[in-house]
């Protein structure tokens, strides 16, 4: 990424800022922080109008006619104002003990005894905890840690490496280990499937709506577009899911609700077995929420209930089908002049480069230009001998595309693109396979 004056500065204001915050609350005593924060998500909630009524007809969307317009009012105050006291624990992770643990939060030395009952039954294998955006949800993981069971997580990545580096330190505090999502290669599930398969536990936040088509889930009264991740851990790693849900009971004390775990079946298909294990966990946490909806977390950028955005779903259905399909569309958006070397097609078709799609907000279809159809034809060639065409490929014919080199030298736009194809020809099928794999 290159440099950008501005926004390193921008980065470090906005780092300093909270440092300073956190620096402040781990001073005071956790009962005067707590009012500081209560000042301050009191200043909040009325400044942030927008995404105060946004929360509040997410809520009435789920409870209907059932809240009156005051209680809708109670339950978007008190979820805004337990998202403040969650960074209040946040901030104080590294002084959070397994005395103040066990003081904190109620019965929960019998939700470990009862976790260590499951991971028993595992046979060796570890288990995956699920926990909803529940009460401070961060503070599951981090309490069973210290009661002696092995748990690690996985956070995403933010956009200030600044903050990025200052939350990752703050999430380890008390030696949970937090895995950064979205590493190149899938380094991080592999990682994540080796610990599961190794008898640790992994704590995962799955009601959060997934980018990219998924699984289809109904919660809340909607659709919910789920991630795979917690369904397909499960059923890869043999290990059970098992739901907790943490509520606020007050301003510093907890409750754990240890839901029915969920345990895969190893002779049902996996696709199928993701689906059944993701809707099991929802419906445990659809009940939790409409019974205490105050404790959720409504007001979350990625509302859980929102569709795919076009733009995802044309990337997603343009990297379905067969691994070549999915290289050979990489390719194309990249703008990178590869050759398949399989021996469906021909070595003297050439992919060109193109400038990337977009698509139209309106209808969800994809824009491109004139050269961009010629290059889908191209691609079209490629593969008309194989099954299972990616969506991208437009159904129309269009012309034959021609290569885009200009004349030299008094040659011919053919004659330059013979020369190119036999260049193209003399290439051993290895060198292009490692090419396409790059």
């Amino acid at each position: 990424m290159p440099f950008h004056p501005v926004r390193a500065v921008r980065h470090w204001l906005e780092y300093v800022a909270i440092a300073t915050v956190g620096l402040f609350l781990r001073v005071l005593p956790l009962a005067a922080a707590q009012c500081v924060a209560w000042v301050l998500a009191r200043a909040g909630y009325a400044l942030m109008r927008s995404r105060r009524n946004e929360a509040k007809r997410r809520i009435r969307l789920v409870k209907g006619d059932r809240m009156t317009k005051a209680e809708v009012d109670a339950t978007a105050w008190i979820s805004f104002r337990n998202i403040v006291f969650n960074a209040v624990d946040m901030f104080r992770i590294r002084s959070f003990t397994k005395q103040e643990a066990a003081r904190r939060i109620e019965d929960l030395r019998v939700v470990v005894e009862r976790i260590e009952d499951v991971l028993a039954k595992a046979g060796g294998a570890g288990a995956i905890i699920a926990v909803p955006h529940c009460g401070n949800w961060d503070l599951v993981g981090s309490a069973v840690y210290l009661c002696g069971i092995p748990v690690f997580s996985v956070a995403g990545k933010q956009r200030n490496p600044w903050t990025n580096r200052y939350i990752n330190r703050l999430r380890e505090g008390c030696g949970m280990q937090v895995l950064e999502r979205g590493e190149a290669g899938g380094r991080t599930y592999i990682e994540m499937l080796r610990r599961i398969r190794r008898g640790e536990v992994f704590a995962i936040l799955p009601d959060t709506r997934s980018r990219t088509p998924a699984l289809e889930v109904p919660f809340l009264g909607g659709t919910a577009n789920l991630a795979r991740g917690m369904g397909r851990l499960a059923c890869q790693a043999g290990a059970p899911v098992i739901p907790l849900v943490i509520r606020r009971t007050s301003w510093r004390r907890f409750i754990i609700d240890f839901e029915q775990t969920v345990w895969p079946d190893a002779g049902a298909t996996r696709d199928a077995e993701e689906l059944r294990i993701t809707r099991e966990v929802l419906k445990r946490f659809d009940a939790a929420i409409r019974a205490t909806p105050e404790q959720w977390f409504w007001y979350n950028k990625r509302w859980v209930l929102d569709p795919v955005e076009p733009a995802a779903a044309a990337a997603a259905a343009g990297s379905t089908g067969s691994r070549t399909h999915r290289l050979l569309y990489q390719n194309h958006c990249s703008g990178v002049a590869r050759i398949a070397a399989s021996k469906r097609f021909s070595t003297s078709r050439v992919m060109r480069s193109s400038s990337a799609s977009r698509v139209a907000p309106a209808s969800g279809q994809t824009v491109c230009s004139k050269s961009m159809m010629n290059r889908r034809h191209d691609v079209r060639r490629m593969t008309s001998g194989m099954t299972g065409a990616p969506a991208w490929q437009a159904s129309r014919p269009m012309p034959r595309a021609r290569l885009a080199v200009p004349p030299r030298n008094g040659t011919s736009s053919a004659g330059v693109r013979d020369r190119v194809s036999g260049r193209i020809a003399k290439t051993s099928p290895r060198r292009m396979r490692r090419s396409i794999s790059m």
